[in-house]
């Protein structure tokens, strides 16, 4: 068979004729969001929680097409994406972990969003990607798996003398360091800033919204190029780039 979707309106207010309209086998429904697909129910098409963005290993998230693979008869064709996206993923980080280098380089993550400092937890699995691209994470030490929030002052003590620095957002055309200094003059001052070592994603400009959970050896090797350039000195980064 064929398989579609179909934009319904966002949750607590969907258009329910469309959804009706679609004919759809299933719905997939995220636990992040607000809620309000109990009137969904009342359309008797069963509703699938997809819980992917939850999982803490990068491989983890990426297994989730195999569900995929099961609900639209496509199981063997999502099997063989699944393991050549697994394959690749161990090769690099193998890699990586072969150099044995006896200091790491170190890596802060995130910035100001709204009322303080906004970052991956420990946990996360960007911190795994971390991990496993050869850094050592400053707030490796967080138990929180999804993003946390902290006094500014407190994380940017902290990540002052990072080697790195990853953070991401929306941008139209390309995002500069200069760009970057324009929302804080403090930001100009850290480590990371001044040797030219953020690694940033432009959601604008990349589907890392839509790809990068399915693509974690693209998001790996992004920063493997950024940490260990010499590991993938052909390597053109997917997601993930360092700005000038």
């Amino acid at each position: 068979g064929t398989s579609c979707t179909a934009t319904v309106n966002q949750e607590g207010n969907f258009d329910l004729e469309s959804v009706v309209a679609s004919k759809p086998d299933y719905i997939f429904v995220s636990a992040s969001k607000h809620g309000g697909f109990e009137v969904l129910k009342d359309c008797n098409i069963p509703l699938i929680s997809h819980h992917g963005y939850k999982e803490t290993d990068p491989l983890g998230q990426a297994e989730w097409i195999k569900l995929i693979g099961i609900l639209t008869g496509e199981t063997r064709r999502a099997n063989a994406v699944f393991a050549d996206i697994e394959t690749k993923y161990l090769k690099l980080k193998d890699e990586v972990a072969a150099q044995k280098s006896d200091k790491l380089p170190t890596v802060i993550s995130g910035r100001q969003i709204r009322d303080g400092w906004y970052f991956v937890g420990g946990k996360s699995y960007m911190a795994q990607i971390f991990s496993d691209a050869g850094a050592e994470y400053i707030m490796k030490d967080n138990s929180e798996s999804g993003g946390v929030t902290e006094d500014f002052e407190s994380v940017y003590v902290k990540g002052l003398n990072a080697d790195f620095w990853q953070t991401d957002g929306a941008h139209s055309g390309e995002y500069t360091l200069n760009d970057l200094a324009a929302e804080d003059e403090r930001y100009a001052t850290m480590e990371a800033f001044k040797n030219n070592q953020v690694v940033f994603c432009n959601l604008s400009e990349t589907p890392y919204r839509e790809l990068g959970g399915v693509q974690p050896h693209y998001i790996l090797a992004d920063f493997v190029k950024a940490f260990h350039p010499e590991l993938l000195p052909t390597y053109e980064p997917k997601y993930y780039k360092i700005i000038k």
